[in-house]
């Protein structure tokens, strides 16, 4: 199944797709020891245009636009946080060189905390 990052992340803290196995893309915006953030040029209200991948195997140049296949979870990593949409990372394809990265959105706190 094809979906963009918003429509993975969903407009509550919950995915409406978490345990599903889909394909996505976007440009790689960033990268940790755990995997990468890629980020969708699509916006749709204040649901968030970024997702990570985790993939501590996978690598990927900051700038490449990716393809990504694997399975969305919605990670908590305490029980006192809210969960964390993800996609854990099953295969990718990059497609071309590094460019020019989506435009920067900026977020106050509120929106972040749902207030």
């Amino acid at each position: 199944m094809e979906l963009t990052i918003p429509e993975i992340q969903g407009a509550d803290a919950w995915s409406p797709h978490a345990g599903a196995r889909i394909t996505t893309w976007g440009t790689v915006t960033g990268h940790s020891r755990k995997g990468f953030f890629l980020q969708s040029p699509e916006r749709e209200g204040e649901v968030s245009a970024g997702i990570f991948v985790f993939s501590p195997e996978q690598k990927l140049s900051v700038g490449c636009k990716a393809e990504v296949e694997g399975t969305v979870v919605d990670y908590v990593a305490s029980e006192h946080d809210k969960p964390n949409t993800q996609l854990r990372f099953h295969r990718g394809m990059v497609q071309g060189r590094p460019g020019a990265l989506p435009p920067v959105t900026w977020l106050d706190w509120s929106q972040l905390i749902g207030k």
